[in-house]
């Protein structure tokens, strides 16, 4: 039956401006490829992916058109799973960079239609092709206020139902709209702005700071580059062995940006230290930047605490290691370990200055 309408639909990610500079361009592609991933994740309507295309997915049912309502409740699952995740990111976030701190207010929209399609085949792979597919990607770019919405085709509609009859879904307004495209003419779809959506996405969990000793140990300096500088080299796991010669190698999830709870794997000619990213509470106008060391030894608990203010043109960079001895016989040590990290936190504030000012701006 080669005439048989199949489902197209197409989730899309708006909402990043134009980066320019290395990190944040990294960084944004590094987030819309987490979302992504939960996009397709969160498929209950057994689609196949056709291709991702920059910021969207193209998904095809082959020769089946879904009911509207469960169209309808694909896309409350996708949204809300969407926006979760982003409320989860902006709590964990720790890098300040604008790809980071604008990933909040991405949006997400949904374009449904329906009609028989064909298939280009190159090798093992094949993928939608016809007027359909094309006139799906034309109704990316339409003229809806919103940015928001559940945009469902006469098309689809007419495989797959009116959305007017679903029952069961308060939040709910249709819409009646329409483009004009060259190739196609006016083309009537419905609409549905997601926007209420929004009631039913959790809060993230709060995120509560590790406990500080009262006595830390504690090294200053001041290094000859921005606290946002100093900042950015510090969370960049990848770049850790090109200033702090212990290290040979680290590893961790390089597909993903550095946040609250990330752990990474310092490997040294001795072993390795194993590193999870964490929070305190600084002064306003502070950037801080923690690490908890999993796999401690000497003590219980270990915690690196970059705080950096603006000072001078540059940075005034406090690093506080907070510790707790073991219960039996840690205070025996007390001394020799305060001794040894006071060494180790100035030789590691020398390498950090001698890095960021080697850096260009």
């Amino acid at each position: 039956m080669p005439d048989q309408p199949s489902l197209l639909f197409i989730p899309d990610i708006s909402g990043f401006t134009q980066f320019v500079h290395e990190t944040e361009l990294l960084h944004s592609g590094h987030i819309v490829a987490e979302l992504l991933e939960l996009l397709i994740d969160a498929d209950q309507l057994g689609m196949t992916v056709a291709e991702i295309e920059g910021d969207a997915i193209l998904f095809y049912k082959h020769q089946h058109v879904p009911a509207v309502g469960e169209v309808i409740s694909q896309a409350e699952e996708m949204f809300i799973r969407f926006h979760t995740h982003l409320k989860r990111y902006e709590t964990e976030r720790v890098c300040q960079c604008g790809a980071c701190r604008t990933a909040v207010d991405l949006t997400l929209k949904i374009i449904v239609h329906a009609g028989p399609i064909g298939f280009i085949h190159v090798k093992n792979h094949h993928k939608p092709y016809g007027k359909e597919v094309i006139l799906v990607h034309r109704l990316l770019k339409n003229e809806l206020d919103s940015h928001e919405y559940l945009l469902l085709t006469e098309g689809y509609c007419g495989q797959g139902g009116d959305p007017g009859t679903v029952p069961g879904k308060p939040w709910m307004k249709v819409l009646t709209a329409s483009a004009a495209y060259e190739e196609a003419g006016e083309v009537p779809f419905h609409c549905i702005p997601l926007q209420p959506l929004h009631a039913r996405v959790p809060p993230a969990a709060p995120i509560v700071p590790l406990p500080r000793s009262a006595q830390p140990v504690v090294g200053e300096l001041h290094i000859g580059q921005a606290p946002a500088v100093v900042h950015a080299a510090l969370l960049e796991l990848a770049n850790r062995p090109q200033w702090e010669p212990m290290v040979k190698a680290v590893k961790f999830d390089q597909k993903k940006v550095n946040r609250l709870g990330t752990q990474h794997v310092c490997l040294l000619d001795a072993g390795a230290l194993r590193f999870k990213t964490v929070r305190t509470d600084a002064g306003p106008g502070s950037l801080v930047y923690g690490e908890q060391l999993l796999n401690p030894g000497w003590v219980m608990q270990n915690s690196w605490y970059y705080l950096l203010d603006e000072e001078g043109g540059g940075a005034r960079v406090r690093l506080e290691v907070h510790y707790r001895h073991w219960p039996l016989g840690g205070w025996l040590l007390a001394g020799w370990y305060r001794k040894a990290t006071a060494r180790e936190v100035s030789r590691h504030l020398q390498l950090l200055k001698a890095y960021c000012e080697r850096m260009v701006g």
